[in-house]
C-alpha cells in the first residue's frame, strides 16, 4: 500500500508541474511498448533472454485535410554478459522510429544504439540500480509538393511549433534550405527496480540534449535539452488480480507535458499466466483523457490505446482522436543438451 502512495505521489509532484510538450520528440501512450524512446537504463532489464517491442500511434487524424501525427517503433534488447560481479549484468538494445506529421510529411527518423549497466544491491537481485547510455541519430526530411511553377507552400493549420517554425522562415528562393542535415545525440539514464513477492516497482531518470545538436534544414531545429521522468509498478493484490499504475514527465526547452494511468489486471489463467487489462489516464497539454486495454497471452503482451480531448483541442479540425497499438514478447533461448555417449565394455 506504501508503495502505491508513493507513486501516487510522484504523480501528483509531475502533474503540479506538468504544463505542455509538443514537437519536442515523440509520445506514447503505452511506456511498456516503446523503453528504448524513454529510458536506456531499460536494456535489458527484464527475466529472459532478449525481448522485442512495436508500437504505433496515429493522432489527430479524422478524414480531414489537416493532417496529424503518424509515429511507429520497433526495437528489441537482450541482456549481454554477466558484470564485474556475478550478480550484475550488462544489457543492450537498438531501435528505429519514425515520426511523420502535418501536411508536408514532416518527418523525423530515430536510429537508436545504447548499454546499460545493472548493478544489483544485493545477492538476489532485488533491488537494482541500473546506468544506461544511448546514441541517437536524427534525421529531419519534409516532402513539399510542386505545382507548375514550383513549390506551393501555404502555412497549415497544425499544433507542431516545429512546422509553423519552418514555415515561418522558409524562403522559396532558397531551395537548399530542403536539404535535410542530420544530428547525433546523447542520452543518458537512471533506473531502479525494486521486487517483492507480489510487486515490481520500478523508478527512472532520462537527459538528453546535453550537447548542442542541431538538425533538419541547414541546421534550422537545435534540440533543446530534454528530461523524462517516470514511475511504474505493478501490484499483484491477489491470486487473479493487479493494479498497475504509471506516470511519465517529460521537459523539452519550454515545454513540459505529464501523463498518468492506472490498469487493472485480471489473470483468467493460473497456470500459462494469461491476462486481461483495462485502465484510464490523463495527459497535460492537450488535457486528453485515455482509455486503455489489452492484455497477455503465451508470452505476448499487447495493448490499445484512445486519447480523447477534452480541451480546446477537441473543436480544432482534425484534432478529435489518438490511436495507439503495441506489443512485446520476451523469449528465452534454450539449449538443448547433447548427452554423451556411455560405451560399455564387457567383462571378458
Amino acid at each position: 500500500m506504501r508503495k502505491i502512495l508513493a507513486v501516487g505521489l510522484i504523480c501528483f509532484t509531475m502533474a503540479w508541474f506538468g504544463n505542455e510538450l509538443r514537437g519536442q520528440g515523440v509520445h506514447f501512450s503505452y511506456l511498456e511498448f516503446a523503453p528504448q524512446s524513454i529510458n536506456p537504463a531499460y536494456l535489458g532489464g527484464f527475466l529472459g533472454s532478449y525481448r522485442g517491442t512495436g508500437i504505433y500511434r496515429s493522432q489527430y487524424n479524422n478524414g480531414t485535410e489537416v493532417k496529424g501525427f503518424t509515429t511507429f517503433e520497433l526495437g528489441i534488447d537482450v541482456p549481454i554478459i554477466r558484470g564485474f560481479r556475478k550478480q550484475d549484468w550488462i544489457g543492450g538494445g537498438i531501435s528505429f522510429n519514425v515520426d511523420q506529421r502535418g501536411t508536408f510529411a514532416f518527418k523525423d527518423t530515430y536510429s537508436r544504439l545504447g548499454l546499460s549497466y545493472h548493478f544489483s544491491l544485493d545477492k538476489k537481485q532485488t533491488s537494482v540500480l541500473t546506468l544506461g547510455l544511448q546514441i541517437v541519430n536524427l534525421s529531419r526530411t519534409i516532402d513539399v509538393p510542386k505545382d507548375g511553377t514550383g513549390f506551393s507552400i501555404q502555412n497549415p493549420t497544425s499544433p507542431d511549433p516545429d512546422i509553423k517554425k519552418f514555415f515561418t522562415s522558409f524562403d522559396p528562393d532558397n531551395m537548399d534550405r530542403l536539404n535535410p542535415k542530420s544530428g547525433r545525440d546523447w542520452v543518458g539514464g537512471l533506473a531502479y527496480t525494486r521486487t517483492n513477492k507480489t510487486s515490481v516497482l520500478r523508478t527512472g531518470i532520462a537527459f538528453s540534449g546535453i550537447f548542442p545538436v542541431s538538425v533538419g534544414f541547414k541546421g534550422l531545429f537545435q534540440l533543446p535539452f530534454k528530461i523524462i521522468g517516470h514511475a511504474a509498478m505493478v501490484n499483484q493484490i491477489n491470486k487473479t488480480m493487479s493494479i498497475e499504475p504509471a506516470a511519465i514527465f517529460q521537459k523539452a526547452g519550454y515545454g513540459t507535458e505529464f501523463m498518468f494511468n492506472t490498469k487493472v489486471g485480471y489473470k483468467y489463467n493460473k497456470e500459462k499466466n494469461d491476462k486481461v487489462k483495462a485502465g484510464l489516464g490523463f495527459r497535460t497539454g492537450t488535457f486528453s483523457a485515455i482509455f486503455f486495454m489489452g492484455g497477455e497471452i503465451k508470452g505476448i503482451n499487447f495493448g490499445l490505446s484512445y486519447d480523447l480531448p477534452i480541451s480546446g483541442y477537441a473543436a480544432a479540425p482534425g484534432t478529435q482522436n489518438g490511436f495507439e497499438f503495441g506489443a512485446s514478447y520476451i523469449g528465452v533461448l534454450k539449449k538443448t543438451p547433447k548427452p554423451k555417449p556411455i560405451i560399455i565394455c564387457p567383462r571378458l
